[in-house]
């Protein structure tokens, strides 16, 4: 019975009942996001990746292991943000309901893409199918089950937010140099389908915070916490951890 208890949890109270404006939650999300850009920008491995005078095998080793770590978890997420999708409120509209699910239809491949950018830049298919998730990866995946059984859809619209709005920015910047870079082919097609399709799926977040947040009391604040959720463990502590693997490997070889 205790098992079945915990499947059957009814929709928790709201994060806060304070009630926010869809500019308060939006200007927060942002400032958030920002602030989060120039983090990565001052990091040693977002100087080689951006810079055309990096070695470009420690480029395609950072690539390579950001993309297997990327592999490692988006099935699960994905699975976990379609659940996380069912629980909203009944009285959104169907075409918001839906258009959230096509988001996670176009997501429904990316950790293949991701994979196959691993094998274009020199990783092992059959290591990658059968090793266990990085920590990192569980970590990441944990943030995303716990959304889940919060209850609260509201979380994971904030979270979402971080993972289309983050991407996107990082995409286009680096998208040019990492071509330099020997960054080409199924190694190169993550970074240019997110570089263009994030920015729809950014956008398309942003739509549904503002209704939600009007909408909905509670809203506002649960969102903010889903992004505070998902920023503790991404991207900072997991890229640190893709950075070590990937200089480890470049200096295994040289």
């Amino acid at each position: 019975m205790a098992e079945a208890s915990i499947l059957l949890r009814p929709m928790q109270k709201s994060i806060s009942d304070r009630r926010y404006t869809a500019q308060e939650v939006m200007d927060y999300l942002d400032g958030k996001i920002a602030a989060l850009v120039g983090q990565i920008q001052q990091k040693e491995y977002w100087k080689v990746v951006s810079s055309p005078d990096s070695d470009p095998r420690l480029v395609q080793a950072i690539m390579r292991e950001l993309y297997l770590e990327i592999y490692f978890y988006e099935a699960q997420v994905v699975e976990a943000s379609i659940a996380c999708i069912a629980q909203f409120p009944r009285s959104l509209e169907e075409r918001k309901f839906k258009a959230m699910l096509n988001l996670m239809a176009e997501e429904f491949t990316h950790g293949e893409v991701a994979l196959n950018g691993y094998v274009a830049l020199g990783g092992d298919k059959e290591f990658a199918r059968n090793a266990p998730m990085s920590p990192g990866a569980v970590a990441m995946l944990g943030v995303w089950l716990a959304i889940q059984y919060l209850r609260d859809p509201f979380v994971f619209l904030g979270a979402e937010y971080l993972f289309e709005n983050l991407t996107s920015i990082l995409a286009e910047m680096i998208e040019a140099n990492l071509a330099k870079m020997g960054v080409s082919g199924d190694g190169l097609v993550f970074i240019t389908t997110h570089a263009k399709e994030d920015i729809q799926h950014s956008n398309l977040m942003r739509h549904l915070i503002e209704h939600c947040t009007e909408q909905y009391d509670g809203a506002g604040a649960s969102i903010m916490y889903g992004m505070d959720c998902l920023l503790f463990v991404y991207p900072l502590a997991m890229w640190d951890a893709v950075y070590e693997r990937a200089k480890a490997a470049n200096d295994a070889i040289k």
